[in-house]
């Protein structure tokens, strides 16, 4: 159908009456670029770029802003993986699991829910970006809570000291970076930046 078109005139036509085949090339200019692919999802570099965002304040030197933007990336790649999981298992976040956790948070950190949304807003990150990022936090737990913590062979610990903690948490961490190694294996994954 298209070398019909240009042989009868009419896609050449209206090309050159756009100017879209003018005689000098146009210089190409990069909006955007995709940083990765998981499975059929394109995680795009604006994205890492908007996700780090928050954190530019606490770096400064080149090598540790490039860090930065992999870590995140690493994060982005791992949470497609894990959401997909997510999709597959029907675990879901309701918005009042949302609001209660913003009222943890605020309560954690000695404030009302309206001063902790406008710390948010004073970091430059939207409600609706904020609401986002605790909807992919929940979503991870509820995932840990049914994939990754029945793998790990000891009890939790009652105490609340950290000291006591420690061991539960990093066999915890340990499990969860083979689960989602495993969801890597069954998934295409592309890093591209």
């Amino acid at each position: 159908m298209l070398r019909h078109l240009l042989a009868s005139g009419v896609l050449a036509g209206a090309l050159l009456a756009t100017g879209e085949a003018s005689a000098q090339p146009q210089k190409a200019v990069l909006i955007d670029k995709i940083a990765a692919v998981v499975g059929e999802v394109s995680i795009l570099r604006s994205d890492v770029l908007a996700a780090a965002r928050p954190f530019y304040a606490k770096v400064t030197k080149p090598e540790e802003i490039e860090q930065l933007h992999r870590d995140i990336l690493a994060r982005m790649v791992e949470d497609v993986l894990v959401a997909r999981e997510a999709r597959r298992l029907n675990l879901d976040v309701r918005e009042i699991e949302i609001e209660q956790a913003k009222e943890w948070i605020a309560k954690q950190n000695k404030m009302t829910k309206d001063q902790l949304m406008a710390e948010v807003k004073k970091q430059g990150v939207s409600k609706e970006e904020y609401e986002a990022e605790l909807h992919r936090q929940l979503i991870a737990e509820k995932w840990v809570a049914m994939k990754v913590r029945p793998r790990v062979k000891m009890a939790a610990p009652t105490s609340e000291k950290p000291e006591d903690q420690a061991p539960f948490l990093k066999a915890l961490e340990d499990e969860r970076k083979k689960a989602v190694a495993e969801l890597r294996q069954t998934t295409y994954v592309e890093v591209r930046w």
